[in-house]
């Protein structure tokens, strides 16, 4: 009896373990871009256009990690400052390596808009002449389940 009631209560664990894993192999997955802002002085916020998450995305999905990433078309400004926020948050992401992944919009809805905010910091304010810097390509990818 006892001998039979192990073996239950094994399979039952072996149920519910495959059951969790099958739960987290079922996370979803968005990516969407943008050009990024042209950059035309120091100490001045840039926006990125929002990066939307697509039409179907169930609003009871929440992110469990988003990989992004920026560029620009030539050169990266001097004391860059990159943030990518969503409608919640935003967060300081290093400037290189300009691609990386995150878990700070864990929990954060799937449903959301992100977009990258980009200073030039410097001590004092200047224009960028004759040129100045040109954003690149903007993504993210949004992970959730």
């Amino acid at each position: 009896m006892l001998k039979r009631f192990l073996m239950v209560a094994l399979t039952l664990v072996g149920l519910i373990a495959a059951s969790s894993s099958t739960a987290q192999a079922a996370e979803a997955v968005y990516q969407n871009q943008v050009t990024g802002p042209t950059i035309f002085q120091t100490n001045w916020v840039y926006t990125s256009s929002a990066i939307s998450s697509p039409a179907g995305t169930p609003s009871t999905g929440k992110v469990t990690s988003v990989y992004y990433k920026f560029a620009f078309a030539g050169s990266t400004p001097p004391g860059l400052e990159v943030q990518l926020c969503n409608l919640q948050r935003c967060v300081l992401v290093p400037n290189l390596p300009t691609s990386a992944t995150t878990q700070a919009f864990a929990g954060d809805p799937a449903v959301n808009q992100w977009k990258f905010k980009f200073r030039s910091v410097a001590s004092t304010t200047y224009v960028f002449k004759p040129n100045p810097y040109y954003g690149g390509i903007d993504s993210v990818t949004a992970y959730y389940i």
